[in-house]
């Protein structure tokens, strides 16, 4: 038995492919289940998966959840099929961490009035962002504030009472986490 796998970024598509061998027989029997780090990938209903073998093959297109961290992972494959003893393959791979996608804002507001940004974070599949991340916003290159944004949505109040009038620049940078990137936003501010 031969397993085949990608190195998927995290939230994306991890690709596996198992090749079954019996001394040039074709097998179209028995099927196989796959785990990671030894816990068995499961449906969005919590069943396990099971890959029917056709022709000695058993192929298996997952899309990783946030429970998968980036870094190395053993993955393994179990066959089963009636007349065989069960196989058990286990190979390593690596998950990556994903990068964020780029967020293009132009903020235009009236000194003295309060301006709320509501901002979605997404990585570059366009996939809204799953886990909560730290982030600092600086305006000016000035850290005026820390927040925990949730599942990648941010809701950042801005007030220019005391802001000089003309153009400012508002930082948000994304701190690094178990499945991102860190990232670097720039949005101009004209008040």
């Amino acid at each position: 038995m031969n397993i085949d796998v990608n190195n998927p970024k995290t939230t994306q598509n991890l690709s596996l492919n198992v090749t079954i061998d019996d001394a040039g027989r074709t097998l179209n029997e028995g099927f196989v289940i796959f785990k990671i780090n030894g816990k068995t990938l499961k449906d969005e209903n919590g069943r396990t998966i099971t890959v029917d073998v056709k022709n000695n093959t058993a192929q298996l297109n997952y899309i990783l959840t946030s429970a998968y961290n980036a870094g190395s992972v053993n993955i393994s494959a179990h066959y089963r099929a009636k007349n065989y003893i069960q196989e058990n393959q286990t190979v390593k791979t690596s998950i990556i961490k994903s990068d964020l996608d780029d967020v293009s804002i132009q903020i235009d507001t009236p000194k003295g009035e309060n301006t709320t940004l509501n901002i979605t974070l997404c990585d570059e599949v366009g996939k809204q962002i799953t886990t909560n991340s730290k982030i600092a916003i600086k305006i000016n290159g000035k850290t005026q504030n820390t927040i925990t944004i949730v599942d990648g949505k941010i809701r950042l109040n801005l007030n220019t009472c005391n802001m000089k009038s003309g153009n400012h620049t508002i930082s948000l940078i994304v701190g690094e986490n178990r499945l991102y990137n860190m990232k670097r936003f720039e949005i101009p501010l004209t008040i």
